[in-house]
């Protein structure tokens, strides 16, 4: 690991925190890949077995992902957070529902596209909404 010097700003930590989680990452997409290749060499595999030769391995891989998991359920906090501000701080009900529709469906942007999905923020009415297909919309 990276030793972080005294006098690192947020941004030089945020880009180690970054390239540690990316390292991790892929150690863990590496475990698994081991694991599914040693499973695929036996003909029956049951609870004991899997426990015993492939426990810790895909423990550590569980583990190493759920940062992911956190970092994300972080992010949708944020989110939230910003959709009670702009409830409390908005002018009149229409800066409001601007505002509002901005934040979980941006207005007067190209919404077509494989990355589509990663410009809006539907899941804040569904859930189901995540990841639609927005060429419906």
């Amino acid at each position: 690991m990276a030793r972080i010097p005294v006098d690192a700003t947020v941004v030089d930590i945020e880009s180690e925190v970054a390239q540690i989680h990316f390292k991790n990452q892929k150690t863990g997409r590496q475990l698994l890949r081991e694991t599914l290749q040693d499973i695929e060499k036996h003909a029956t595999l049951d609870a004991e077995t899997f426990a015993r030769e492939f426990g810790e391995r895909f423990e550590s891989a569980t583990t190493i992902n759920q940062a992911s998991l956190y970092s994300y359920l972080l992010f949708r906090q944020s989110v939230l957070d910003l959709y009670d501000q702009i409830l409390r701080k908005s002018g009149d009900r229409f800066q409001k529902e601007a505002a509002i529709h901005n934040l979980i469906f941006p207005m007067g942007k190209e919404h077509s596209g494989t990355q589509a999905f990663l410009k809006h923020n539907l899941w804040l009415i569904d859930e189901r909404l995540t990841y639609a297909n927005l060429h419906r919309f």
